[in-house]
């Protein structure tokens, strides 16, 4: 199943649906919807954006090749004590791989919200969260700017539904809610919390 959005007016059963199968279709949409509040509160939050960035950044620095190996194997021998270790000792030692990101991610120093685009703005100009950050990276520094774009859900959840007499129905004839799952989307920058003022009055003069 796909993560649900919120329901855009009431939903309207046939007669032919029984009370108990009316309170599981009610039960799926209530779990949907609560899953994409969930997601787009959580999963979409800013500073959780950019800590993944951080990670990213410190695994790709400190990994071998800068990856996990490709083999299952080798995969599950990197523990998360072992990341947690080495982060924690890059951190604190400015000579290993990964010292600024792991140093970000473990004294809350990370990248600070410059600019965030989300539902109609993005509809109305999908790359303007790009542009600033195109423009920003040239003010001040690739290194102090960071870009970050995501696109999850949308569409429709179908799955049978068993009516009365035996009769299967996809549950988009039975939910105008499960018809009506919109795309949860955002675009971020971040800048480091070294350049955030000077960099909130430069994006406040370009009257964005």
């Amino acid at each position: 199943m796909r993560t649900a959005g919120i329901p855009a007016r009431s939903v309207s059963f046939s007669p032919s649906i029984s009370t108990s199968v009316r309170d599981y279709v009610n039960r799926c949409e209530s779990l949907l919807v609560s899953r994409y509040f969930m997601y787009k509160q959580l999963y979409f939050h800013p500073i959780r954006r950019v800590y993944n960035l951080h990670l990213g950044d410190f695994l790709a620095r400190h990994l071998p090749d800068g990856h996990f190996p490709a083999t299952l194997d080798g995969l599950l021998s990197v523990s998360d004590s072992e990341i947690a270790v080495a982060m924690s000792k890059a951190a604190r030692d400015p000579a290993l791989p990964g010292h600024d990101p792991a140093r970000r991610i473990l004294t809350r120093q990370h990248f600070r919200l410059l600019y965030q685009a989300t539902g109609q703005t993005i509809l109305d100009d999908p790359r303007r969260a790009e542009e600033i950050y195109n423009a920003a990276a040239g003010e001040f520094g690739g290194e102090n700017v960071k870009f970050d774009s995501i696109r999850a859900g949308g569409g429709a959840v179908s799955f049978p539904v068993a009516l009365k007499h035996g009769r299967i129905e996809s549950s988009l004839i039975v939910s105008d809610t499960l018809n009506q799952i919109p795309q949860v989307a955002a675009d971020f920058v971040f800048v480091s919390p070294e350049r955030k003022k000077e960099a909130t009055k430069w994006l406040q003069d370009q009257a964005v």
